[in-house]
């Protein structure tokens, strides 16, 4: 175990194994992930031998934190970003998981784009300057994802004016995209030198310390780069994000408040605030940002997509139906927007639209696999009673995760509506193995093997699912019906009106 972590979980409250296996497995290239973007990975248990080691634990608290995967990336960042934030407390840097890119080609950020064109505008060429052509050549490059043809071409700008300004931002960039954060850093630095009333050149250290995971000295660089040009929003947003990473979205709020005093609050900004109120679980405020930010960006997917995502938390189902609906009209490949569309359509229970969506989604990621996409495919051909083609993607996700006790559940379950009661009750087994306090796993083992005709047996499960869960109404009925079967006529009786509500 890493130094520090055991104290840092202790100080924390986690269930054992959350920080370590958190650590390992942004570390640990060989687990299966869910796809480049998903933000997570799920645990695997057979890294570690000792049967004594409960991973159900740390796997619930992942549950917990993240609300359950339906709610998409930004909750999965919101979890992401508390751990880091923890881990930061005991000067612990997680490892951050790289993206499998083509060599050569990685599409230039939106932030780097605009970082160029300023770079252009802050320091103009003359029009035919042959100079100015170059970098224009190496902008273009880079804005194709053609970081090596970038880098060719810089050496000749660099050649002839190596402590220019703007040929300086330009490598920086260039390093920068190409992930080669110390060299930016010191190329930037070098600008710095040259051009120090440059708040730009500022902005860029800023961003580029905060890529390197050093919170502090990105909050310093962009607060000297709002000293010199106070009115840029593309700092002000920066700066929101090192605070929000650095000291929680409280103080990114604060400084999205401060910016209103500076600036005209642009779409990015109010939408990092929504953001950092739905994080805070303040989803009226985060509306509020949400749809102030649509006023000035109509049709944005990105804050339609957080804007959907709220009111889907909030059971506003049809209105975040509409959300992802139009967000679609600019990607209507976008697997996340499909798969929120996919359980917006579920909870309206229109299941067959939401399998299309599912089915889109997956077809879409074709190159990568990802297992929440399965498992909601799965639900929807469960309620649709395609059964045996749920089993299918259930199995799946379990190549992926085989301690997913939700998808164990649910994979008895179309077993049990299959009548494979001996497969179902193993999967109820297993569940229970790795979470042994789940009441409804324990409900379904009772049902299971209520049908078995092991009436002793399922009424203790049901005993224990009641334990758990006192307030669920048909773990009564199932009480009732194993001791109406073993003859406790009287007593069953108790229980079939606890069950109807009657006592």
């Amino acid at each position: 175990m890493t130094p520090g972590v055991a104290p840092l979980q202790e100080r924390l409250s986690l269930p054992p194994l959350v920080l370590p296996i958190s650590v390992m497995v942004v570390k640990n290239n060989r687990l299966k992930t869910t796809g480049n973007d998903s933000g997570y990975c799920f645990l695997h248990r057979e890294f570690y031998q000792h049967s004594n080691i409960d991973l159900g634990s740390a796997q619930l608290w992942w549950n917990k934190v993240t609300k359950e995967s339906r709610w998409g990336r930004t909750t999965r960042h919101c979890a992401l970003t508390q751990l880091n934030k923890a881990l930061a407390t005991f000067k612990l840097q997680p490892a951050r998981t790289p993206m499998e890119k083509p060599a050569g080609m990685a599409l230039l950020p939106r932030n780097l784009t605009r970082v160029l064109f300023k770079t252009a505008q802050r320091f103009p060429r003359p029009v035919l300057n042959k100079q100015r052509l170059r970098l224009a050549w190496v902008r273009f490059n880079l804005q194709k994802g053609r970081v090596v043809q970038a880098k060719s071409s810089l050496k000749q700008v660099q050649a002839l004016e190596p402590y220019s300004p703007d040929v300086l931002i330009t490598a920086a960039v260039v390093q920068w995209s190409a992930g080669q954060l110390q060299s930016a850093l010191r190329t930037i630095q070098s600008a710095a030198r040259f051009a120090p009333e440059e708040g730009l050149i500022y902005y860029i250290e800023g961003k580029i310390y905060h890529e390197m995971g050093i919170l502090e000295l990105a909050e310093q660089s962009l607060k000297q780069s709002l000293a010199l040009n106070r009115y840029d929003t593309c700092v002000w947003l920066a700066l929101a994000e090192v605070s929000a990473a650095k000291s929680g979205p409280e103080a990114a709020i604060a400084i999205v408040e401060e910016a209103r005093s500076a600036v005209t609050l642009d779409a990015a900004l109010l939408n990092k605030e929504g953001l950092c109120y739905s994080e805070l679980g303040q989803d009226k405020k985060a509306l509020a940002a949400y749809k102030e930010a649509l006023v000035l960006k109509p049709g944005d997917p990105s804050i339609l997509t957080n804007l959907g995502v709220v009111l889907s938390k909030q059971g506003e189902i049809k209105a975040a139906l509409n959300c992802y609906d139009e967000a679609l009209r600019a990607n209507p490949n976008d697997a996340y927007l499909l798969n929120n569309k996919g359980f917006c359509l579920g909870q309206l229970e229109r299941y067959e639209e939401a399998l299309r969506c599912y089915e889109q989604a997956i077809a879409t990621a074709a190159k990568t696999v990802d297992i929440g996409l399965l498992h909601n495919k799965a639900t929807c051909l469960s309620k649709l009673g395609r059964y045996s083609e749920a089993l299918l993607c259930y199995d799946q996700v379990l190549e992926y995760n085989p301690i997913d006790t939700i998808t164990l559940n649910n994979r008895g379950l179309c077993l049990l509506s299959l009548n494979q009661l001996d497969n179902a009750l193993d999967c109820y087994r297993a569940a229970i193995e790795l979470e042994p306090n789940n009441g409804v796993v324990w409900g379904n083992k009772g049902a299971c093997l209520l049908k078995q005709g092991r009436y002793k047996r399922a009424l203790k499960a049901y005993e224990r699912a009641l334990t758990l869960m006192p307030d669920e109404l048909v773990y009564y009925s199932g009480k009732g019906m194993c001791l109406d079967y073993l003859g406790h006529a009287d007593e069953a009786a108790v229980y079939y009106n606890k069950a109807l509500g009657m006592t």
